[in-house]
């Protein structure tokens, strides 16, 4: 038998993102932990237990240094435990000496872009191009919305910033946020699912639901407002770099284009290249720390 994975992240706040990454460990056998006023407690418990600790999503960016959950990445690179990032991406401006140090004690590193795996090769030589986890997922509940409009854009955004940066560019649409603490009508991740399947057009300034948008191949656009945002960076490796609306080119930007170049890409080969991706350091993590899991 193999030795036990156990998911830590920010789940259980109905992060969209977060909460899929929990589900798709759940898939793959690694038992996600929820974050609650217990947790810290929870871990502690597990110090040098043998027990190996599974990262996913946006460690390194620089919101993260002032939340629980870079006090958790801090408390758990302490342990003796082994620890395993699957689908990290690190942000330019986060990257410090405390960044770098915590680089260096993953004992298996997969970085979902290749600006972030150069990033990481500095401090850990262990470090893999991976893609990001939820192109392993291989079921999408979902939950219908009876009052959404199917015949028009959606949009899923974080507040009214954002909203005001698109300007004129869609004039009737659908608009929710993924998160409860955002700004607009929160829906929950089975809901989110069904809404993207059943939109002609996504608009969203939140990773995991353009990666799903991509899966469902649904043509989206990314909300980046400064050039060098946060995730760019996924998209100009998959050739998507024209879905991402910034301040630079929101007085040129058609959204018309945008679909057309969409539909007329292979989204099987960019689907499958990441997948495979995913696949190639899943199996590194079970060659290295167990030998009971699929791949």
């Amino acid at each position: 038998m193999g030795q036990k994975l156990i998911g830590i992240g920010y789940f259980g706040f109905g992060n969209y993102g977060d909460e899929l990454i929990a589900e798709t460990l759940k898939e793959l056998g690694i038992s996600p932990i929820k974050i609650t006023s217990h947790v810290l407690k929870f871990l502690s418990s597990l110090k040098n237990s043998g027990k190996i600790f599974v990262l996913s999503g946006g460690l390194f960016h620089s919101f993260t240094n002032s939340n629980i959950y870079y006090s958790l990445l801090s408390l758990l690179l302490s342990f003796k435990n082994k620890v395993v990032g699957f689908g990290i991406s690190i942000e330019k401006n986060a990257v410090g000496l405390l960044s770098k140090v915590a680089l260096s004690r993953f004992s298996l590193l997969g970085l979902r872009d290749t600006f972030s795996l150069l990033i990481a090769k500095k401090a850990n030589s262990s470090s893999f191009l991976s893609s990001d986890l939820v192109f392993l997922k291989e079921k999408f509940d979902k939950e219908i919305v009876p009052t959404h409009n199917k015949n028009i854009p959606t949009l899923i955004l974080h507040n009214s910033k954002q909203l005001s940066l698109l300007g004129n560019i869609v004039e009737k649409f659908n608009i929710y946020s993924a998160f409860p603490k955002d700004e607009f009508d929160y829906k929950s991740p089975r809901e989110i699912n069904w809404i993207i399947e059943n939109s002609p057009l996504i608009i969203t300034s939140r990773l995991h639901v353009a990666i799903v948008s991509l899966l469902f191949k649904k043509p989206f656009v990314f909300v980046a407002p400064q050039p060098h945002s946060k995730h760019i960076f996924f998209f100009q490796d998959n050739n998507l770099e024209f879905t991402l609306f910034t301040n630079s080119n929101k007085g040129e930007f058609n959204l018309n284009e945008v679909v057309n170049k969409f539909n007329s890409l292979n989204i099987d080969k960019i689907i499958g290249k990441n997948k495979k991706l995913a696949h190639s350091f899943l199996k590194k993590l079970k060659d290295a720390y167990w030998e009971d899991q699929k791949c």
